[in-house]
């Protein structure tokens, strides 16, 4: 093989570059004619630290496509790393950047902040076609991986829950599509996240009758951001479980310091009052409010329950795992206070109808939603003159309470309360109690 082969039988002297990667990372890799040996040798090249430098994989494939280019280029017209002129690359930060160092001691380093000249393969010379990339998981765009996630949860998850999902991830892709539409969920690193979560804390994604509960500094509650933080956290436990990311970005973001619930409890006057205004105002809600009080649902649980659950002989509901808040089945007691007003409530029902319909106050075909009665408390406690510490909720609270102060046990408490331990029960012992003092300054002895 002579020396001037480079010039003779230029398409013979090099195999084209190409782009690998490996646990190493990333490389470009050809082969050229070596003079000294007189045969071709294998030239490796690692873009690790150009990787950096770009925002997405998009775009450092776009730069690795002109790099490659460039330097087939330079190898058609006879080119070698081993001897001859050395090139540079244009990244697409804008500047011209040396991309390889002479792989071997006394080859000529290349030329920095030298423009780059195209040239043309000479005629009947091409490059080699290289296979195209076979697609994966980790290239499928976040926004469709969140589409994926939901439609999946759709299947598993009972409509409230998904609810709370589905709001969290129409937020998210909105936002993904306005900063990072072309962004993989395997790019999505956690300073994505935390620009995210910063924006959530400032209330982005709050709707127009939100941003009016926004704090005097313009943010969320802790609650609502840790609430957004649990979301994203499962969104992307479900993309590495499914290859779609290798990590999760919102798994090391902090949750903040929540409060403790603005509730108090209600005393026995007080609830006279509430009692005697929705007896006139609207009998519904006050079969709401006593069974918040004495049967301890929930009020979302309390919008699940279907005619065929209730068993008036013997003053009980039966309520099925898919509509309880723990997923359990659970039997509820009626209290022997409201049972007659409940016969009558709902004595012309069908099994299949819903305790309290939508739209009428009455048992019907369509659940009402729970925020409606929390609509309901709302003006009664603005027409009441209460204050607003005392919610609907705080009806379940009062309960609870009232029960361990009367001497049930605990056990029986937490079972009525469908609690999962003793010690969230016991909690409710601790509620401030507007009427401790009033049994101090009567049973307590005097000094």
């Amino acid at each position: 093989m002579s020396v001037d082969f480079l010039q003779t039988c230029p398409s013979q002297s090099y195999l084209p570059a190409v782009i690998r990667h490996n646990l190493a990372g990333w490389f470009v890799e050809f082969y050229s004619y070596n003079p000294l040996s007189q045969k071709r040798e294998r030239v490796k090249y690692r873009l690790n630290k150009y990787r950096k430098k770009f925002r997405t994989m998009t775009e450092f494939r776009v730069w690795t496509g002109q790099l490659c280019y460039s330097i087939n280029s330079k190898l058609s017209m006879g080119w070698s790393p081993f001897g001859g002129t050395s090139f540079i690359v244009s990244t697409s930060l804008g500047t011209a950047q040396q991309v390889m160092a002479a792989p071997m001691i006394g080859v000529p380093q290349m030329p920095v902040n030298t423009p780059i000249v195209p040239t043309q393969p000479k005629v009947g010379i091409q490059p080699v076609p290289q296979k195209p990339k076979k697609k994966t998981r980790a290239d499928e765009p976040l926004v469709k991986v969140i589409d994926k996630f939901i439609e999946e949860k759709s299947l598993e998850l009972r409509k409230s829950t998904l609810y709370s999902y589905n709001s969290f991830c129409v937020n998210f892709k909105a936002w993904v599509k306005e900063k990072y539409p072309n962004i993989t969920a395997s790019e999505f690193a956690q300073e994505y996240a935390l620009e995210y979560m910063e924006y959530v804390f400032r209330g982005g994604n709050s709707r127009p009758h939100a941003k009016a509960k926004l704090s005097d500094n313009g943010t969320v509650c802790p609650r609502t951001y840790n609430n957004n933080l649990k979301q994203g956290r499962a969104v992307f436990s479900w993309a590495v479980s499914n290859c779609y990311a290798t990590e999760n970005p919102f798994a090391k973001i902090k949750v903040k310091r929540e409060e403790e619930k603005q509730r108090i409890l209600i005393p026995q006057d007080v609830r006279a009052k509430i009692a005697d205004y929705f007896k006139e105002k609207n009998p519904a809600m006050m079969i709401i409010c006593d069974m918040t009080y004495s049967t301890l649902l929930r009020p979302i649980e309390i919008s699940r329950i279907q005619i065929k659950y209730i068993d008036i002989e013997h003053g009980t509901i039966t309520m099925p795992g898919d509509k309880t808040k723990n997923h359990k089945n659970r039997i509820c007691r009626i209290s022997p206070n409201i049972l007659p007003i409940f016969k009558e409530y709902i004595k012309d029902a069908e099994p299949d109808d819903y305790l309290i319909a939508d739209g009428s106050w009455r048992c019907g075909k369509k659940p009402m939603n729970s925020h409606t009665f929390s609509s309901a408390w709302d003006r009664m406690r603005t027409d009441l003159g209460l204050p607003s510490e005392m919610q609907l909720y705080s009806l379940r609270d009062t309960g609870i309470n009232s029960m361990l102060r009367a001497g049930l046990d605990p056990l029986s408490v937490m079972q009525a309360a469908d609690h999962h331990d003793l010690s969230m029960t016991t909690r409710y012992a601790n509620h401030a109690d507007p009427e401790l003092f009033k049994r101090l300054n009567e049973l307590a002895p005097g000094f």
